[in-house]
């Protein structure tokens, strides 16, 4: 499920990349006290499988894989009205499919109650499997082998073959 999907970027410094304030002069870096903005992604996931859960933060890179397109592309398309965007509806349909995520795993990661808080490096869609073709059964007849009645053996009318190269296994035709 994703948290902020009407507003999945947030107004950064174009210096540091980090989040900007309101003051009453525009907008302030907190950081390095730069007055340019860009719009960057950052996309919150809350994950669930089987009993674990997770809270997956999303940013640039990972989030213009995610989404599949870039911010400034996504903020356009949204601009006038979300449900017409083709990534908004998109976004919407993404919660049943499987991804991987890479994440790490150091200081910023935070567990609360068994509930993982991480940002990802990097995404990945994980295809779902092929079914596979399955062959059509080709019809046979079962044979018996007539045993040789003078000796007794084993059937004339088979051969075996041993592996030369390998000499561990042997096929019986």
């Amino acid at each position: 499920m994703i948290e902020n999907k009407s507003k999945p970027w947030y107004d950064a410094c174009q210096n540091c990349t980090r989040s900007v304030i309101q003051t009453n002069d525009g907008v302030e870096c907190r950081s390095c006290s730069d007055a340019q903005i860009v719009q960057r992604y950052r996309l919150t996931l809350n994950i669930i499988q089987g009993t674990a859960t997770a809270t997956v933060t999303l940013f640039e890179d990972a989030a213009i894989v995610y989404i599949g397109c870039s911010v400034n592309d996504y903020i356009q398309s949204t601009a006038e009205d979300e449900k017409s965007s083709k990534y908004f509806r998109d976004l919407e349909t993404k919660s049943n499919k499987q991804y991987k995520f890479l994440i790490q795993l150091d200081e910023r990661a935070q567990t609360q109650d068994n509930h993982l808080i991480v940002v990802a490096e990097a995404i990945e869609r994980i295809q779902p499997k092929q079914k596979k073709e399955t062959k059509q059964a080709v019809p046979y007849e079962k044979k018996r082998a007539k045993k040789n009645l003078k000796t007794n053996n084993a059937p004339t009318d088979k051969s075996i073959k041993i592996d030369s190269q390998k000499k561990k296994g042997m096929a019986i035709t």
